[in-house]
């Protein structure tokens, strides 16, 4: 039996409603677009996906992300521009940006290196903090210009996001889409983490 695990961090509420803002902004400027939106209220920044987990290793990681966490320190976020992965030339996922002053890079790093022997994240991969906003199901229907300028003319909002915590998520995927469990809260240079009600250690 195993679990399917991923780490990350949960907006508080004005990213939300900044994520909603620029979801709104994109569909009225891409009107025509073929596109899956995502939900607001579920939205995530995914800092390592580990995949599956076989079940006598999830405690072996609760334990590893609480240690990652408690040396990290604490820091502040911000929402900035749009983008496309993987070019706004040829767009597949539409995103809200995130920055900061290398503490989300440091974070994932730190998570990266303790996670490794759990992870199916290898993190060569160049990580771009950013928040998906939609899923682009095929390109039809979108010129290459209308794409630039629905991006360019957003104006950013620099909703800032204080980040103490990370979350290690269970993800189960079912028809009508993945639902995911948080399974424990690590907060960030504490040595202590707050199991979610109904969870128990190991």
């Amino acid at each position: 039996m195993s679990r399917r695990l991923f780490v990350a961090l949960t907006p508080p509420d004005a990213v939300r409603a900044e994520v909603e803002r620029a979801a709104g902004h994109l569909r009225r400027a891409l009107p025509h677009a073929r596109a899956r939106y995502a939900d607001a209220a579920s939205t995530h920044l995914t800092l390592v996906f580990l995949g599956q987990v076989a079940e006598a290793d999830v405690h072996a990681v609760r334990r590893a992300t609480l240690a990652a966490a408690s040396t990290t320190r604490r820091f502040a976020s911000r929402t900035a521009a749009l983008g496309a992965f993987p070019n706004p030339g040829r767009p597949s996922v539409l995103w809200l940006g995130l920055e900061d002053d290398g503490g989300l890079a440091d974070l994932q790093g730190t998570l990266v290196e303790a996670l490794a022997g759990h992870s199916a994240d290898s993190g060569r991969q160049r990580f771009v903090p950013h928040l998906t906003l939609a899923r682009v199901n095929t390109r039809r229907g979108i010129d290459r210009d209308q794409m630039a300028a629905a991006l360019a003319t957003f104006e950013p909002a620099a909703v800032p996001w204080p980040v103490a915590d990370v979350v290690l998520f269970e993800s189960e995927l079912r028809r009508e889409g993945a639902r995911h469990t948080p399974l424990l809260t690590a907060s960030l240079g504490q040595p202590k983490a707050r199991p979610e009600a109904g969870e128990r250690d190991g």
